[in-house]
């Protein structure tokens, strides 16, 4: 997620694109996050994980819209939308679906 933060800044949207896409195939288990002894990594089907699986394939389909990829862009927001369903990303899809199409 932070590769593709700083990608982004740099203006390398199709990179960053594809980084946050990375970062939502990382399973919890595997997460540098939740490494350490201390930390608990949520159960990969968890709302917590849910939602954020959801907001970085949000940020990977608004990238892809930025770039002119729209057959990813609206892969992405189905899948926003089936896999996270219920969270402030797939409210977010629905609306920039709906805005897209205009």
């Amino acid at each position: 997620e932070q590769m593709a933060a700083a990608c982004a800044a740099l203006g390398r949207d199709a990179e960053a694109a594809l980084e946050y896409e990375v970062a939502a195939a990382v399973k919890p288990q595997q997460d540098r996050a939740y490494l350490s002894p201390d930390a608990a990594a949520p159960a990969e089907d968890s709302d917590e994980e849910r939602a954020a699986r959801g907001q970085l394939w949000l940020e990977a389909a608004k990238l892809r819209h930025r770039i002119g990829d729209p057959s990813r862009r609206d892969i992405l927001l189905q899948r926003v939308l089936q896999e996270a369903a219920g969270t402030p990303a797939a409210e977010a899809a629905r609306d920039l679906e709906q805005e897209w199409r205009r």
